[in-house]
């Protein structure tokens, strides 16, 4: 093949790549409330379909815990440790105590 015909099927086959790219469907403007809708709908229909599907491999919250550790006398960062804020504590522990039933320390 000569040079001339070599360029000129690589000239070629370049115009179709362009042509095809340009013909191709693309996203303009006026989809994107279209498409963000949809996606909504998707991920509202997965959550109410798959919300309450859950590993429950550590069922006690942190601040559970911590409650129920000052309710039975231990105290913070000298009995165990304790990466919680003071409101956080006093909120859990006065909540613990007062819901308590009357036999509990």
């Amino acid at each position: 093949m000569s040079r001339r015909k070599k360029s000129a099927a690589l000239e070629q086959s370049r115009e179709s790549v362009n042509l095809t790219v340009e013909k191709s469907a693309r996203l303009d403007g006026r989809d994107y409330p279209f498409l963000i809708g949809f996606v909504a709908l998707l991920i509202a229909f997965a959550i109410s379909q798959l919300g309450m599907v859950q590993f429950g491999g550590f069922d006690h919250s942190v601040l559970v815990d911590v409650a129920w550790r000052l309710v039975q006398g231990q105290k913070p960062h000298v009995d165990f440790p304790c990466t919680l804020p003071v409101g956080f504590i006093i909120g859990a522990n006065t909540l613990f105590r007062s819901s308590a039933s009357p036999g509990a320390p």
